[in-house]
């Protein structure tokens, strides 16, 4: 259905009126005197989107009935900060005029979003009727929204749902200009205010260098739990837990030959080393395999062993394994996961449906079931 705005003629046909003589040929001796006949209603097209480096779009206004003589519509555009369009005929102080002669049933004018290179994120640009030349009054205040489609954002991941029904939770993704996480945010029936919201930072050379986690109120107050990263020569060499501003943990990288990180060891806030995790990769730069051992008496005694196997021939459009954020750790998707202990061996199966482009819209595991939207 069309977004309907309406202007009344009424005062400018009167005048008309007013101001012939009987004998000419005037709009009111063509139409009856009744003020319904000289309302016209104007509709857009229904709300749609534009890709941020679309060339151009038409915008148009449509009459339901032929414009009785020449005149003017002014169009209010309100427009999101962050977001640049031009328009033809230009907008003004974002107001365009346009020009209505006799017998129109239709003006529109041309919108090109401004193509900035970088993540934004979507943006809203709303039309309004603004004013008519000539007396006209508007009687709606509905108008047009157009979603301005980022387009280097297009195709990213949107969303992780889990679960389903009354066990449904969702984690929503924010984006940095140069495309990095930005923002976890979680809705889930749980939380009050829809969740938390987890907040990542950048350093200067766009490496992760603070995640700060939602901050909550329980039973024993208030909670504040913040991780720090430190980079040397471009490798990761250090992550600092921190708890209402108390160092908790620590942990401590290595790297292998082919500069991934192939050991990672967790310290307690005294220095004393607790656990050891060792990471191997296939040729495809895939996690292979992930060892954890827990440190005794100076000694590592094995705790877990989770193999990554069966990697399917598609690519991963992100990370479900990360040893650190933005540190991904395969290039296809997972089919298999063998999860060992010393009592007990488990292995989990993934199954996928795919978009018309080849990725992932869900995944199947038993009863669980993960499901993916993208911008």
């Amino acid at each position: 259905m069309r977004t309907i705005i309406k202007f009344w003629i009424g005062l400018l046909v009167m005048a008309s009126m007013i101001g012939c003589s009987p004998d000419d040929d005037t709009v009111s001796d063509r139409l009856p005197f009744d003020d319904d006949e000289y309302v016209i209603n104007l509709s857009f097209d229904p709300e749609f989107s534009v890709i941020e480096n679309e060339l151009s779009k038409e915008i148009v206004v449509y009459f339901d009935k032929p414009a009785i003589q020449d005149g003017e519509i002014s169009l209010r555009l309100h427009i999101e900060e962050g977001l640049a369009v031009i328009t033809e005929p230009e907008a003004i102080n974002n107001i365009i005029k346009l020009k209505v002669n006799e017998s129109d049933t239709r003006v529109s004018f041309i919108l090109k979003p401004v193509d900035d290179k970088i993540i934004r994120g979507m943006k809203i640009l709303s039309v309004v009727f603004e004013s008519g030349l000539g007396n006209f009054e508007k009687a709606d205040e509905i108008g047009l929204s157009i979603t301005i489609i980022d387009d280097e954002l297009q195709g990213r991941l949107k969303s992780i749902i889990y679960g389903s029904g009354d066990w449904e939770w969702e984690n929503l993704y924010e984006y940095t200009p140069s495309g990095k996480i930005k923002i976890i945010a979680n809705r889930s029936p749980w939380y009050e205010n829809d969740g938390y919201r987890d907040e990542y930072f950048y350093d200067a050379e766009d490496r992760i260098s603070h995640i700060k986690f939602a901050e909550s109120n329980g039973l024993e107050g208030h909670f504040k739990r913040e991780i720090f990263y430190t980079w040397e020569d471009n490798k990761l060499q250090k992550s600092e837990l921190f708890e209402n501003d108390v160092l908790k943990s620590y942990s401590l990288y290595e790297y292998d030959s082919h500069t991934r990180i192939s050991k990672k060891t967790d310290f307690n806030n005294a220095g004393r080393a607790e656990n050891l995790i060792q990471y191997t990769y296939d040729q495809d730069e895939n996690l292979f395999q992930e060892t954890v051992y827990k440190i005794v008496d100076n000694e590592a005694r094995f705790i877990s062993k989770t193999s990554y196997t069966y990697y399917q021939d598609k690519a991963s459009p992100f990370a479900f394994n990360q040893i650190f954020p933005g540190e991904k750790a395969e290039s296809n998707l997972l089919n298999s996961i063998v999860y060992q202990t010393d009592e007990e061996e488990n292995q989990i199966l993934y199954t996928y449906e795919f978009d018309s482009n080849g990725k992932p819209l869900t995944r199947r595991s038993g009863d669980d079931i993960l499901t993916f939207q993208y911008y």
